[in-house]
């Protein structure tokens, strides 16, 4: 579901003084903001990609007319100011959250007015009143052709992913569009899966060969209070955990366990010392876990350096946690992962947030999580917890296009992901001391597969 929340001012309302501002989450289009107007100076977008404008009913004022500054575009992330949001301060009156997939056609340049949304096709716009009158484009999946006359009949404009704010950015003529499809034949796809797919228990993690792993589980005082469904999270996250190491964690995977809050205060335990696995015994210390203190991530982080001390192999720490650090003499998340991770000291952090519906949280567990070389993975609750985990300990990939840009990532063995046909790179491990580049020629109509060596 797309989310996005405003905050009335810069910085999240997190500056002194501006503690008391308002916040407002959205799931859906909103054509006028009413009387909190013209007062919205940051966002964070947890989900989906949002249109935003100076204007009422998804327009722009008449003196930011055609001006790139009166409408925006964002995907997720955190916007701290008007700047970053791509508007003027103190401007946005309307906004809409786009669909996942197809093409998305409006009536006026700068994606304002009537949005068409197509999927796969539509043959005749005079029947939603549309017809010759489209003058820019959001291509959010595919390749699309755009047709002159009904029935895919007449000139025909091509468009692949991206945003087209006029005509000639999209190359077709103002006014002048009647029907759309997708151009099916410039598609493939690519799926990237571990040279041991197919081997071990389906659901068992393929963890890189020589990898050791360090699993940090939160225990402090809010496992106890926070609830999903009727059960405490701490409950409902070791039953998942019981799963976890029953089912996911690979026979004879060298692997640490530490926890944070076990006793009051910010303390933080190495509850098992890195050695391979042992499901009874790491079953036994995790059924035995009290959560009673608070929430020292950055302390935990440093404490990782001593747990995996003398390890040459590539390390892995998975970090899974409902709430946000909270122990400051522990110094900020920020510096604990430079300081893990300086000095040659080759690891990788992947963060879990379990039950976090905070958008602005879960952003800031995205940006620690890039810092660390890793990724960011909801789990709202228990069965998406046991996948988390599952993809937390699988190799981590991107792939770019020829030009070097980014268009996808994900973890091997995912499902597979459509692309244009064309070459690509598939990066492992990106940000880390053991990343690779992989060349990869996408086909159209037909899966690419490429095999993660380990």
């Amino acid at each position: 579901m797309p989310k996005i929340t405003l905050y009335q001012h810069a910085d999240f309302n997190t500056r002194p003084g501006d503690e008391s501002g308002w916040s407002q989450t959205y799931n859906q289009a909103t054509p006028d903001l009413g009387t909190s107007a013209d007062a919205a100076s940051s966002c964070v977008v947890e989900e989906g990609v949002w249109v935003l404008y100076a204007g009422k009913d998804y327009n722009d004022e008449q003196q930011f007319r055609f001006d790139p500054k009166a409408v925006a575009v964002l995907g997720r992330g955190r916007y701290k100011m008007p700047k970053d949001m791509g508007l003027e301060n103190d401007t946005l009156h309307s906004f809409r959250p786009l669909p996942e997939e197809g093409i998305c056609l409006f009536e006026h340049p700068n994606y304002r007015g009537m949005m068409i949304h197509v999927v796969d096709e539509h043959v005749d716009f005079r029947e939603i009143d549309a017809n010759d009158k489209v003058s820019s484009a959001i291509v959010l999946s595919g390749v699309w052709d755009l047709y002159k006359h009904t029935h895919f009949k007449g000139d025909v404009w091509t468009l692949s992913h991206g945003q087209y704010r006029n005509p000639t950015a999209g190359g077709f003529p103002a006014d002048t569009i009647s029907s759309v499809r997708r151009n099916a034949a410039a598609h493939g796809s690519l799926s990237v899966v571990s040279s041991t797919a197919g081997s071990g228990s389906p659901s068992q993690a393929k963890v890189q060969n020589d990898t050791v792993v360090e699993l940090v589980l939160d225990a402090s005082d809010s496992m106890n209070t926070g609830k999903i469904g009727n059960e405490s999270r701490l409950k409902v996250a070791k039953d998942a955990m019981r799963e976890v190491v029953e089912t996911v964690l690979p026979d004879g995977l060298q692997i640490a366990l530490r926890a944070f809050g076990l006793d009051d205060g910010c303390s933080k335990k190495l509850v098992m010392e890195l050695a391979p696995l042992d499901k009874s015994a790491m079953l036994g210390k995790i059924q035995d876990i009290k959560a009673k203190g608070g929430t020292d991530i950055a302390g935990s982080l440093l404490a990782v350096k001593d747990d995996l001390a003398g390890v040459t192999a590539p390390k892995l720490v998975i970090l899974v946690t409902d709430g946000d650090h909270n122990c400051t003499e522990s110094g900020t998340v920020e510096d604990a992962i430079d300081n893990l991770r300086g000095a040659g000291f080759d690891v990788r952090i992947n963060f879990v947030g379990f039950a976090i519906g905070d958008a602005a949280l879960k952003a800031k567990f995205e940006s620690w999580a890039s810092k660390g070389g890793g990724a960011y993975i909801d789990a709202p609750d228990r069965d998406k917890l046991i996948d988390a985990i599952r993809r937390a300990l699988s190799i981590p990939f991107q792939v770019k296009n020829a030009s070097g840009t980014k268009v996808a990532d994900g973890f091997v063995d995912d499902a597979a992901i459509e692309l244009l046909a064309g070459e690509y790179k598939v990066v492992l491990n990106p940000g880390s001391g053991n990343s690779s580049e992989h060349d990869v020629t996408v086909n159209a109509g037909t899966t690419a597969t490429f095999t993660a060596v380990r």
